[in-house]
């Protein structure tokens, strides 16, 4: 009987131990939860900030920076010079802009070699000019420029590099291969001014409608760079880093809806 007894009091110290050591290890889970919780609560204010910060957006170069004025030499001796502003656009000093005609484009362009892709579902088409890099989509029937895409890095150009290594974006040179932060540092640009979503950053300024439907809207496909919390299927995005920038990958620059 004084053997059972002590086998009863081992098998109540073992469940003990079980129950207290379950408790635990639910604390602390619960306890990394709400860290992890607050921390995305945090970076999503943070990032909040950021995007909200620059409506109305003006740049000015740093006009008598060094870089800046070697980095012009090159672009004009380039035989593809492409400048991206805020509503003009233009190619070897030729302007056009969002709303321009088909004809128009031919006119700076020349003809394109690939076949006007139709999409009737969405109600525009697009070409491109395989040798500069860069695509076109247009309204249709209307046949009015809507977006303009121009691919600057190997993965968007299938492996070929562009025929140039320096445009204009805002009056500001960016030279292919180049990380967004090395681009802003040529200008007032910063990250308190530049919008982004978890994908690419863009610049959205006011003052540039087609009507009072039709924002326009500039797309720079850099990849933002957070500070991720764990690792694996336990991976939480952290704080937007803005210390940390990749290259300007293409730019995209037409009406937002599009």
């Amino acid at each position: 009987m004084e053997i059972d007894n002590k086998k009863i009091k081992l098998l109540i110290t073992i469940a003990l131990i079980i129950s207290l050591t379950a408790c635990n290890f639910l604390n602390s889970n619960l306890k990394e939860k709400d860290v992890s919780t607050d921390a995305s609560k945090k970076s999503n204010a943070e990032e909040k900030n950021i995007v909200n910060d620059s409506d109305d957006l003006t740049i000015t170069p740093k006009y008598d920076d060094p870089r800046y004025k070697e980095l012009m030499t090159q672009f004009e001796k380039q035989e593809h010079r492409f400048e991206i502003d805020v509503c003009e656009f233009k190619y070897n000093g030729k302007s056009f802009f969002i709303g321009d005609s088909y004809e128009k484009i031919l006119s700076i362009f020349g003809e394109h070699k690939d076949e006007l892709f139709l999409s009737k579902k969405h109600s525009k088409s697009s070409f491109n000019y395989d040798d500069i890099k860069v695509r076109f989509r247009q309204s249709e029937p209307e046949k009015k420029l809507i977006v303009l895409d121009l691919a600057l890095d190997r993965r968007f150009t299938g492996d070929v590099a562009p025929p140039f290594e320096i445009i204009l974006i805002r009056q500001i040179p960016y030279k292919l291969g180049n990380s967004l932060n090395e681009f802003m540092d040529l200008s007032d640009l910063n990250h308190d001014k530049l919008k982004h979503t978890h994908h690419s950053f863009y610049l959205e300024p006011e003052k540039c409608f087609l009507n009072k439907n039709d924002k326009i809207l500039t797309t720079v496909h850099s990849n933002p760079v957070y500070k991720n919390i764990g690792g694996g299927h336990m991976t939480i995005r952290g704080a937007f880093d803005p210390e940390s920038t990749g290259p300007i990958k293409g730019l995209k620059v037409g009406i937002s809806a599009q």
